[in-house]
């Protein structure tokens, strides 16, 4: 089992912070904001009691970024409401995902998160007319040239992003949780027949082991790993709510999971909570995910990857760059086949020697 992170032990124990001096605060606050988490800490101290043991240097930043994370989460809450507001009349019912779910549901990773945008999933036939509900109510999407148009709506699992013309806030809407082109992509319909409701809130959210199930997919198979701490604490918080109120999740979710074909994603992603002192993933699972992964080449090198990029250094030392970019590329790898991957990238890089080409002229005249 590797040995535990010290931000792992600050955001599984927030009294930990209290033994650090003012350098080893600096440290954590950059770990803490660069990850996302640093919101928690002082409502987490204040329900201990333990905000007079802060450093008084240190206790502002702590209330700044709480209130940063929870203004974050406020506007998503409303972006929740004026999106419902804007489909009403259209007939869909949208399933929220990923940070915009949690909120809702009042799932652990939902506290005190630094949400970014929205994301709503909806049935591919009912994408004209839930564009022109959003369009009608203020989102439109971000400029794209006409190739990145052709990309997204043809080979991907959602169009390009929205932004409001007045808030400016960000939408991005889904009609399926992997690209199309993927090996992995599931029946979008299915996932959507077993979304749970949120009454409160007049859409849906997927259900717990598809949840996981996203967010694994999201972090382990497509994602480009810029993040995995963040992946791997959204995945653990997950399995720690649902198992607590469900002695079956263990197994529904291993049984989902191989329904689905994703038992390589999941046993990457759940090798990962070994990190954790709280909470143990049943070994059965791990077996019959295993069994049904089989071997593939590259396992052990990807774990070691994700392993190596869990928690880079600010900034990353030479290694963990290059596994960074290993994980890129098997990113883009798994998400299309060579025949539109290939084209793709060639038509990337062109467009990036010109963009440098354009910016070098000028000093170059001068």
């Amino acid at each position: 089992m590797p040995a535990p992170d010290p931000l792992i032990r600050w955001v599984s124990h927030p009294a930990a912070l209290l033994e650090l001096d003012i350098g080893q605060w600096e440290r954590a606050l950059m770990l803490g904001r660069r990850h996302g988490v640093s919101g928690r800490w002082y409502p987490s101290l204040a329900a201990d009691g333990l905000l007079d043991r802060v450093p008084p240097a240190v206790l502002p930043h702590l209330h700044s970024d709480h209130l940063v994370a929870a203004d974050r989460v406020r506007a998503a809450r409303w972006e929740i409401n004026r999106i419902v507001h804007a489909l009403r009349g259209s007939g869909t019912v949208p399933t929220l995902l990923k940070g915009a779910a949690y909120i809702a549901a009042g799932l652990s990773p939902g506290n005190c998160r630094m949400v970014s945008d929205v994301d709503i999933l909806v049935p591919r036939h009912t994408l004209d007319v839930v564009e022109e509900a959003l369009k009608a109510h203020g989102w439109h999407p971000t400029p794209h040239d006409e190739y990145d148009e052709r990309y997204y709506r043809e080979w991907m699992h959602e169009l390009p992003p929205f932004q409001h013309a007045i808030r400016g806030t960000s939408l991005d809407l889904h009609h399926n949780i992997l690209p199309l082109t993927s090996d992995l992509c599931p029946d979008a319909s299915d996932l959507l027949s077993r979304a749970v409701a949120l009454p409160d809130h007049h859409c849906r959210m997927l259900e717990p082991c598809d949840m996981v199930l996203h967010s694994v997919l999201h972090g382990f198979y497509g994602g480009e790993f810029s993040n995995c701490f963040r992946d791997v604490f959204d995945v653990y918080e997950l399995c720690r709510d649902f198992s607590s109120v469900d002695v079956e999740f263990w197994s529904r979710l291993t049984a989902r999971t191989l329904a689905l074909g994703a038992a390589r994603p999941m046993w990457l992603a759940l090798r990962q909570l070994r990190r954790f002192d709280d909470i143990e993933v049943p070994a059965s699972c791990l077996a019959k995910l295993l069994e049904a992964a089989g071997f593939w080449p590259g396992r052990l090198l990807v774990d070691r990857l994700v392993a190596a990029t869990f928690l880079p250094a600010v900034p990353p030392s030479p290694g963990e760059r290059l596994a960074l970019k290993a994980l890129l590329a098997r990113s883009h790898w798994v998400k299309m086949p060579l025949r539109i991957l290939v084209p793709h990238l060639g038509h990337k890089l062109q467009l990036r020697l010109r963009e440098r080409m354009t910016t070098e002229a000028p000093a170059a005249d001068a």
